[in-house]
């Protein structure tokens, strides 16, 4: 099970309490952090409809792509991150969790209140010279006993294998809302081996 989409809602003076009103027809995980705030994780698509009026701040999280028949590392999942999203009491909200890549297949977008994260990349072509974009990036297979790299992190690019680049990733930063101490998301998967008995494989991102 993947979680796609992070909620929040800071600090709040309402008299009729902090703790969110609403309804959700998928699965979801709720967190009290203290001092008012609240997190609310949804690991499955579905609908959710709030009860009161609210404003929220959104972490969504696409899913990963699947590593590459070629050996390449998978790319990582892409995230965004808006501030102050008003909902509004009683209207649906459609919520979709994208599903992580089998081997050679891309992550699914993931969507919800307007705005979207994509899926990380894949490679499908037998061309080692490419590697997989995403969140971070994902490792370039090795080739004739060379190395592979290794998966990106924290929105960078996976690492290359001698004269072949690593995945791109997002450029930013995939750690929730984007707080130097929010969760990490999104490692970029490392790279295997390529035309060659050897073993083993690149490290995949934090």
């Amino acid at each position: 099970m993947s979680d796609a989409y992070i909620i929040r809602r800071g600090p709040s003076d309402d008299p009729l309490g902090w703790v969110p009103k609403f309804l959700y027809t998928g699965a979801y995980d709720f967190t009290d952090e203290g001092n008012k705030n609240w997190k609310l994780r949804f690991l499955t698509s579905g609908t959710f409809t709030p009860t009161t009026n609210m404003a929220i701040n959104v972490f969504i999280v696409g899913g990963g792509g699947g590593g590459s028949i070629y050996c390449g590392g998978g790319g990582g999942r892409t995230t965004t991150t808006t501030i102050t999203v008003a909902l509004t009491a009683n209207n649906a909200y459609s919520i979709v969790v994208g599903a992580g890549g089998a081997a050679g297949v891309a992550g699914g977008a993931s969507s919800a209140f307007g705005y979207s994260a994509t899926g990380g990349g894949t490679i499908t072509t037998n061309n080692p010279q490419i590697s997989a974009t995403g969140g971070s990036g994902g490792g370039a297979s090795g080739y004739d006993k060379g190395l592979p790299g290794n998966g990106g992190s924290n929105g960078g690019n996976g690492g290359g294998s001698g004269s072949r680049t690593g995945g791109v990733g997002q450029g930013s930063t995939t750690r929730e809302f984007q707080e130097v101490t929010g969760q990490l998301y999104s490692g970029g998967g490392g790279g295997g081996f390529y035309n060659t008995a050897a073993g083993g494989g690149g490290a995949g991102g934090g």
